[in-house]
């Protein structure tokens, strides 16, 4: 009677015996968790338990263990009612300002593509009228680097998992105006070369070229 119950016992598959391999196998998970919150923050744990789960479910099947499969259920069961309670507690934070940053351009002739130096170039955006904003010649290559003050929106949400955010500034609506002598003025929405939005603190923005037509020129 005694050896069944113990061969009852050792197929049974809820048992857990604590040994070396099982040492490890802890040691490996936890390293790995760590390395997930380390590469992603409190993103990078929720994708680790997902994982975890699917993976339990995956070898409970294969193993025929009904423990496993149990245990990744209850574990999915818990990431879906944690992000639901955090979605209840979650407060939205938007606060608006702006920020300055410098916009790249290059001017050049529509036809010939020559550099047109000596172009005004101003960016029509910012707290400031227009008629005081700054303006800048393009040098020799048609190039200049016009300082611009643009809308810059802070989004913070505090969640369950943690706060999540950034900062952006906006494009939308935002204009270059070039003057140059010979030429029709002109205005670019920089949104068409930049995009709609930009995250903070943002890389250099590449160099957008502008083409300016030459009065008496038929115009495209």
């Amino acid at each position: 009677m005694d050896e069944q119950e113990s061969d009852a016992s050792s197929q049974s598959p809820w048992r857990f015996q604590f040994s070396l391999r099982t040492l490890l196998v802890m040691v490996a998970v936890v390293a790995l968790l760590l390395g997930m919150w380390t590469w992603k923050g409190e993103l990078g744990a929720l994708q680790f338990f997902l994982g975890a789960g699917l993976v339990l479910i995956a070898v409970g099947l294969w193993q025929r263990r009904p423990g496993l499969i149990v245990l990744g259920v209850v574990v999915l069961i818990g990431i879906q009612g944690g992000l639901r309670f955090s979605a209840r507690r979650t407060a939205v934070t938007t606060s608006t300002g702006w920020h300055e940053i410098a916009v790249p351009l290059r001017i050049v002739d529509a036809e010939s593509g020559s550099p047109i130096a000596g172009a005004a170039v101003r960016i029509l955006s910012g707290p400031a009228p227009a008629d005081r904003l700054r303006c800048v010649a393009t040098d020799a290559d048609g190039q200049a680097e016009v300082d611009g003050k643009l809308s810059s929106v802070n989004q913070q949400y505090e969640t369950l998992f943690g706060t999540f955010g950034g900062r952006f500034v906006s494009f939308s609506g935002v204009l270059a105006e070039i003057e140059a002598e010979g030429y029709r003025s002109r205005r670019v929405c920089l949104s068409e070369h930049f995009g709609q939005r930009r995250d903070l603190p943002c890389d250099r923005l590449p160099r957008a070229t502008v083409h300016l037509q030459r009065i008496g020129a038929p115009g495209r």
